[in-house]
């Protein structure tokens, strides 16, 4: 059995658990409170733990028991001290002993936004652990000379999955420990930057407010920042494009997007939508404001390729052959439904509409086709006869049986 108290949430008999900081499992194999078997035991109580899977001998004093196997041990912790009026000055960047529930460990205390603290002077600080520690927010400690040991104060943990403290950034870290300091949760989620945080780490941390997108939780300002990347990308793509009708939305997720997971950029463009920056069409996505105008040469150009796709009739072009020629204007021409691919051909689609007319006409008056009816109804060869009708099974057009007659489709 090992002993101790129960800090933050709820551990059951049967749960796994890890061992922090030194990361071996275990399984709960029985409960006591006061001596007496329990099921479950929660914060504040006074535990007894039989953990099955490990030997006292790994166990040292200032380990802890957890039951979340996301959590991680903590090394870098952003602190609010108040020093002792009796204590000696602390220099920054100074090696001190750092106390946190039953835990000792040394580290590097680091000021922020200043040289070195005097006695009675309260202060944010960073503390770097020699090893880990299982630390939270909220938590107490206490700092103490290296030597002579001495206490030189005590505060509380505001962070303690904080990221380095450069320097440089002094004056940025200042401002967000004390929005922190202050009950402003968010500062979390303004650390974990782009990609925000997962609901459960979140909800570890006790974060209020933020916006949800997908499966990730991100501050207000990483949105705003995500919706004007998006923003600037799409004008990119339109500058280079100008005749396609958007971007595909995957070439966009490039770069800063790369960030979130799809679900969550998913519910990123879905938003912009709703607030009608830009609009979402199929696969494709382009600025709200967004319309293909063409110039003199690329319209002389579209009536050109029109002219081609109307005398080829219904034998049509060679995709590979268009799509290199006029590849923006071929996707616009397919996009307005001017032009149709079918199979490896490029066909004009008033022309198909005719055809589809022609053949509902003669299905309605006959109720079958043979294959040389669709011969003389269009003049095809069979090479061309064969993706055409597939591409009316397709459309729904028509339906054939296994000796290859033609039927309108039900």
């Amino acid at each position: 059995m090992v002993t101790g108290t129960a800090r933050a949430g709820t551990l059951e008999d049967g749960t796994e658990v890890s061992i922090h900081p030194i990361g071996l499992k275990a399984r709960v194999r029985g409960l006591q409170v006061h001596s007496s078997p329990v099921q479950a035991t929660h914060a504040g109580l006074r535990t007894a733990i039989n953990l099955a899977g490990i030997e006292r001998d790994d166990l040292a004093r200032g380990m802890v028991v957890v039951s979340d196997p996301e959590i991680a041990a903590a090394s870098i912790l952003d602190t609010r001290l108040q020093m002792l009026k009796s204590a000696p000055m602390l220099e920054s960047g100074s090696r001190v002993r750092l106390l946190v529930g039953t835990a000792e460990v040394m580290a590097v205390a680091e000021v922020v936004g200043q040289e070195h603290l005097l006695p009675g002077e309260t202060a944010w600080v960073q503390l770097r652990t020699d090893q880990p520690i299982s630390a939270f927010p909220t938590d107490r400690f206490i700092l103490r000379r290296e030597s002579p040991v001495e206490t030189l104060g005590g505060g509380e943990i505001l962070d303690p999955w904080a990221p380095r403290a450069r320097r440089k950034n002094h004056p940025r870290i200042a401002d967000e420990l004390g929005a922190l300091d202050g009950g402003d949760t968010r500062v979390f989620l303004a650390r974990a930057g782009l990609a925000g945080l997962d609901a459960a780490c979140a909800r570890r941390r006790g974060i209020e407010g933020g916006v949800l997108l997908g499966d990730r939780l991100l501050h207000p300002d990483a949105v705003t920042e995500l919706a004007s990347h998006i923003q600037t990308q799409l004008k990119a793509w339109h500058q280079a494009h100008p005749l396609a009708p958007g971007a595909p939305r995957r070439e966009l997720t490039a770069g800063a997007l790369q960030a979130l997971t799809e679900r969550s950029w998913g519910d990123l463009f879905q938003q912009l939508h709703d607030e009608g920056v830009i609009v979402l069409e199929g696969p494709r996505m382009r600025l709200a404001d967004f319309e293909i105008v063409l110039d003199p040469a690329q319209e002389a150009a579209r009536t050109e390729l029109m002219a081609a796709l109307k005398g080829a009739q219904l034998e049509g072009l060679k995709y590979a052959d268009t799509v290199t020629a006029h590849p923006d204007l071929l996707h616009l021409l397919l996009g307005d439904g001017t032009a149709v691919r079918v199979g490896d051909q490029i066909l004009s689609g008033p022309a198909l509409t005719v055809l589809v007319q022609q053949v509902r006409d003669f299905l309605v008056a006959e109720t079958r086709m043979l294959p040389a009816d669709f011969k003389a109804m269009t003049g095809l060869s069979r090479r061309h006869a064969i993706p055409l009708l597939e591409w009316l099974d397709g459309a729904k057009v028509t339906t054939r049986s296994g000796d290859g007659r033609i039927a309108g489709s039900q």
